[in-house]
């Protein structure tokens, strides 16, 4: 089983990658290792020769071959501006269809500095894992306010690990 971590922005120094390396650990725990995918590490000619350009660039065929070489994605999405981030989406465009994700199998976890814990972001984003043939789990833990509980790579709000570990157990067993 390959599991790859998505951590959904490329903004220097997010929760979002640090919460992924969390999960990570998690992941671990249960005795499966799982790789970390940070959007930050897009090749700089993400925009000029990658997207939307066929043949991609060399320096995009390695995230290539880790996409279609995954069974299983965890997307970790922050809320930016009640969605999530361009780069996921501006990504998504740039991989090979449909063999990408078709028939694959996925899972969210949204977080947010505010009370929305990323909700509308993950349903937006839910909506193009459905197209793209994505089997998802249901279970979407909101983490919000993630920056009273979640601190120094450690969670500091049991039931939010709770709720991480329900969506990795569903994962794992779909």
């Amino acid at each position: 089983m390959n599991i790859t971590i998505v951590s959904t922005t490329s903004r220097n120094g997010s929760k979002t990658l640090e919460l992924s390396h969390f999960v990570q650990s998690l992941f671990l725990k249960k005795g499966i290792e799982a790789k970390v995918l940070d959007l930050k590490d897009l090749p700089e000619d993400f925009f000029t020769s990658v997207l939307y350009r066929s043949p991609k660039s060399d320096s995009f065929r390695g995230i290539q071959e880790l996409v279609t070489a995954t069974d299983k994605f965890l997307f970790i999405i922050p809320e930016y501006n009640c969605s999530f981030p361009g780069i996921l989406k501006s990504f998504v465009d740039a991989l090979e269809f449909p063999k990408s994700f078709r028939g694959k199998k996925g899972g969210m976890i949204g977080l947010s500095d505010g009370t929305q814990g990323a909700t509308v972001a993950m349903s937006h984003f839910s909506d193009i894992l459905n197209y793209l043939g994505v089997i998802v789990v249901s279970s979407r833990p909101r983490l919000i306010n993630i920056g009273q509980h979640f601190y120094d790579g450690t969670m500091h709000q049991e039931i939010y690990t709770q709720h991480i570990e329900r969506t990795l157990d569903e994962l794992i067993a779909l």
